[in-house]
């Protein structure tokens, strides 16, 4: 829990609250009769002990318990005892935690896994392919993301690299772009003829400026 929620905070992953476990555990007298409760046990203390009681929570409450016990039951006593000392010391394994890193980073680590989801027109599924998955299989080469195309038009794109993940997007918005009338692109001129010049503003997509232009 603690790792996790600390992991997931530094990756950026906007999580509610963090999260913290401790492990309980307890022993009993010879007679049976008086008993200890033991916080953040380790494994002798499981093995000749008589419970292993794993509470994990935020500071608002537990969140998941797991136990292991040899007895034939637990009193109210000992229930109350444990999740008392159960939760002052998950406090305190909160407090050191909020110490190292109080919150999630604001931006998602360039390095954590990310999907990117892109509604495209369905008629355009393939130009983003190409004859024989040319055009796909350069943008992931290029790029180093994988893609995965709907019927529908969604275009998922899943990468652990925020630059990779950002050029992937971009050639595809290019790839599908539908041009309209107002829109402005700089390009480079692919063809001069006596009525004017084309230019390449898109992948694949010429204008024509008019030699009066």
């Amino acid at each position: 829990d603690c790792g996790s929620s600390l992991a997931m905070m530094d990756g950026g992953v906007p999580i509610k609250a963090p999260a913290a476990g401790i492990a309980m555990g307890l022993m009993f007298d010879e007679k049976g009769e008086k008993f200890k409760v033991l916080t953040d046990i380790q494994g002798p203390e499981d093995h000749y002990g008589d419970m292993d009681l794993k509470v994990a929570g935020t500071r608002e409450g537990v969140t998941a318990m797991q136990m292991d016990t040899k007895t034939y039951g637990l009193t109210w006593d000992i229930v109350q005892q444990t999740l008392k000392q159960a939760r002052e010391a998950r406090l305190k394994i909160l407090d050191a935690m909020a110490a190292v890193i109080p919150a999630p980073r604001p931006d998602l680590s360039p390095y954590a896994p990310r999907i990117v989801t892109i509604k495209i027109n369905p008629e355009k599924i393939r130009d983003v392919i190409g004859p024989g998955g040319k055009i796909i299989n350069k943008i992931i080469d290029d790029t180093g993301v994988q893609i995965d195309i709907e019927q529908d038009g969604r275009v998922m794109i899943t990468s652990n690299d925020a630059e990779g993940m950002k050029r992937a997007v971009k050639m595809v918005e290019d790839l599908t772009h539908e041009i309209t009338p107002g829109e402005e692109y700089e390009g480079a001129v692919v063809r001069i003829e006596d009525f004017g010049a084309f230019v390449q503003i898109l992948p694949n997509k010429d204008g024509m400026v008019h030699v009066s232009e």
